[in-house]
């Protein structure tokens, strides 16, 4: 039997948001934790950026310039970036990072999840990491900014 799911919001309670500054002259920023009080359902995500500095003639970056990572639980095997591992060649296992707009739905607004996070009794930590789309080496290509990713949620069970 199939199963249809319509894309509405649902009213959020709680909002936490993963919240740094990416320079220009930086790859990749520190990882972001977020230690959630008890389980959540993430209902939906939203990105945003605004510049902070450097220089005024490089361009303003927009959501696809830059990537996200989200691990859950320090990175184990639950992440929800990437959709295969892929391994270098050390045998060293990488977790690929997704285009930041790919969290904005087709109309602009936040990207519907509906995500459980944690079980009964845990306090779920999610860790997310941002980077340039396009390598630094011979940059900087974009001015500062300040990047976010903002979760809605409600409290599961």
């Amino acid at each position: 039997m199939d199963q249809n799911f319509a894309l509405v919001q649902r009213p959020a309670a709680y909002s936490w948001e993963a919240l740094t500054t990416l320079l220009a002259t930086d790859q990749e920023t520190a990882p972001i934790e977020i230690q959630f009080p008890r389980p959540v359902i993430v209902l939906s995500a939203y990105p945003s950026i605004c510049v902070v500095g450097g220089d005024d003639s490089l361009p303003v970056p927009t959501l696809d310039d830059l990537l996200v990572k989200i691990e859950i639980d320090r990175g184990q095997e639950s992440r929800l970036t990437s959709r295969f591992d892929t391994v270098q060649s050390n045998g060293v296992g990488t977790m690929p990072n997704v285009t930041l707009g790919s969290y904005k739905d087709t109309t602009g607004g936040a990207r519907v999840m509906n995500y459980d996070l944690g079980s009964k009794g845990s306090r779920p930590l999610m860790t997310v990491t941002y980077s340039w789309k396009r390598l630094i080496s011979g940059g900087p290509y974009y001015q500062d900014i300040q990047v976010g990713l903002v979760f809605h949620c409600n409290f599961g069970e």
